[in-house]
């Protein structure tokens, strides 16, 4: 469903994006009780409402999943609620929200660089850059 959601966002289907979505945020939440595609949901939907209009709802989606993903450790997640906040302009802060999102962008990089640097993960961080050049994360690999 989230795939389907994303698929229409691409082919510039905002309202049936939103439906697919929010039907997609329920089943996640209500039958899955999967924490973490609850908030990747909410990283999509937060903006998508933003564009609408919806500066509330957006902030409320974004402020959830960034609490959702700092409780579940997910940094990547959590940066992209961030990032998705100061590019629509939500917060009460944005120097501060920048502020932060640099920080947490900084020990992210830290840590992929200790996964690098251990000899355990490194093939496996050899392929994903290898086979996905533009992840997110293909800044900090080598």
């Amino acid at each position: 469903m989230l795939a389907q959601g994303l698929l229409a966002l691409a082919k510039g289907d905002a309202v049936g994006a939103k439906l697919v979505l929010s039907r997609c945020l329920k089943l996640a939440h209500r039958r899955v009780g999967n924490t973490q595609l609850v908030a990747q949901v909410l990283n999509v939907l937060g903006p998508l409402l933003a564009s609408q209009g919806d500066r509330e709802g957006a902030d409320q989606m974004l402020t959830s999943s960034a609490t959702l993903s700092r409780a579940l450790g997910d940094a990547p997640s959590l940066l992209a609620a961030l990032r998705a906040a100061c590019e629509a302009g939500i917060g009460t802060d944005a120097e501060q929200g920048a502020a932060y999102l640099a920080k947490k962008e900084g020990q992210l990089a830290e840590r992929v660089g200790d996964v690098v640097g251990s000899g355990a993960h490194a093939e496996l961080v050899q392929v994903i850059h290898a086979h996905w050049p533009d992840a997110p994360l293909a800044g900090h690999l080598p």
